[in-house]
């Protein structure tokens, strides 16, 4: 339902998120919203290239705002423990994984742009990728993690 209301935010949205610094904002230390504080819907991995990684932004469900995230972060509880993060995905689909935290067992969908085979829209990525809801809850892992979703 909330979602239904999308087209009425966006050009407040979009004004926001230019204020603050530009259609990506810049990397936030949280995994909620710069312009309207919702927790992260997902977020995307972009393409890599040989002098540099891959850029991690994070995506708003509710505003569509997008900002860019550290890569060894937890999206739930902002842990920057490598080895308690870690990516997983069903075999048939690698464009579309979880990201994983064992020390707040929380979750993140992502979007590997380098994977995808097609025009990037994080609104039907959202919708595609939303199967891996189930995955990830069947392992034990929430959207919220134990640590409630603050996103430290």
């Amino acid at each position: 339902p909330a979602r239904a209301f999308w087209p009425f935010r966006a050009g407040p949205s979009k004004g926001a998120a230019e204020g603050l610094g530009g259609p990506v904002l810049r990397a936030g230390r949280s995994g909620r919203c710069p312009v309207c504080g919702s927790a992260a819907a997902m977020g995307r991995m972009g393409e890599r290239t040989e002098t540099q990684g891959a850029e991690r932004t994070l995506w708003c469900g509710l505003c569509h705002a997008e900002w860019g995230y550290e890569r060894i972060r937890c999206v739930r509880c902002g842990t920057r423990n490598p080895n308690s993060l870690r990516y997983s995905y069903l075999e048939e689909d690698p464009a579309h994984r979880l990201h994983l935290c064992d020390e707040c067992h929380g979750y993140a969908r992502f979007v590997f742009r380098d994977e995808l085979r097609k025009p990037l829209s994080m609104v039907v990525e959202d919708a595609v990728s939303m199967t891996l809801d189930a995955v990830a809850r069947a392992q034990g892992y929430t959207l919220e993690g134990d640590a409630g979703g603050s996103g430290a």
